[in-house]
C-alpha cells in the first residue's frame, strides 16, 4: 500500500484498467473519457490504499458525486468486493476451456517468451536493464499469444530470477536494476528425491 498514487502507478495503471474494465470509459455513468479528463477513482474513498483492485477510472462528475451519493458510493464498494474476489490476472480468458487451465497454458507460453527473449538480449549485450525487459517482454507476450500485463510478466521475470533460476538481477554502476545470466556454479541445487528410491 503507498501512501498516494504516483505518476509511475498511474502510467502502469491506467492500460490494465482500461483492460479489466472495458476501455477508456467512466466506470460510473459509462462516458467516454479522454486522457487530459480521468480521474483515478479510490473505490474505497481512502485514497492511501492505491492497490490496483481498489481503482476504476472515472469522470470528474462521478468522482465528486459519490461523496454524496448513497448509491454511487455502494456501487464502488461492490466493485472493490468483486475485484477483490476476482482473480483477475489481466489477461483475457475468452475460451471454453478452463479457466486454470488456459491460464497456465498462457503462463507457460508468456514465461518461454520471457527467458527466450531475456536469454537472447544477453547473450548479445551482456544484461539487461530489469525496465526495459519488463516493457518490452510485456509486448512481445501481448504481440505473440495475445495475453500479457506488467505485473504477470513482472512474476515470469521474479521466477526466471529466483535463487534456481538461469537470470539474477544486480545493480549496475548507475545503481539500477540489470539482469544478467547465472553462472551454473551460482545456481541454488535442489535434489528432489521419489518415496521410491
Amino acid at each position: 500500500m503507498t501512501k498516494s498514487l504516483t505518476p509511475a502507478q498511474r502510467k502502469k495503471f491506467f492500460p490494465e484498467l482500461c483492460e479489466r474494465d472495458n476501455g477508456l470509459n467512466c466506470w460510473y455513468c459509462k462516458c467516454k473519457l479522454d486522457l487530459n479528463h480521468v480521474v483515478f477513482d479510490h473505490l474505497n474513498d481512502n485514497t492511501q490504499d492505491s492497490r490496483i483492485d481498489n481503482l476504476v477510472l472515472a469522470c470528474q462528475s462521478c468522482n465528486v458525486s459519490r461523496i454524496t451519493d448513497g448509491e454511487l458510493h455502494e456501487r464502488g464498494l461492490e466493485k472493490l468486493e468483486e475485484n477483490e474476489k476476482t482473480m483477475f490476472v489481466r489477461e483475457k480468458i475468452d475460451s471454453p476451456e478452463p479457466i486454470i487451465s488456459k491460464e497456465i497454458d498462457i503462463n507457460q507460453k508468456n514465461t518461454r517468451i520471457t527467458e527466450k527473449f531475456v536469454s537472447a538480449l544477453i547473450d548479445d549485450k551482456g544484461s539487461v536493464l530489469y525496465s526495459e525487459a519488463l516493457d518490452a517482454c510485456v509486448f512481445l507476450c501481448q504481440e505473440q499469444s495475445g495475453h500479457g500485463s506488467h505485473p504477470s510478466v513482472r512474476n515470469y521475470l521474479s521466477s526466471l530470477t529466483s535463487i534456481v533460476g538461469p537470470f539474477k538481477v544486480i545493480h549496475n554502476k548507475q545503481n539500477k536494476r540489470t539482469i544478467v545470466k547465472r553462472k551454473e556454479e551460482e545456481k541454488f541445487k535442489v535434489k528432489i528425491e521419489s518415496k521410491n528410491e
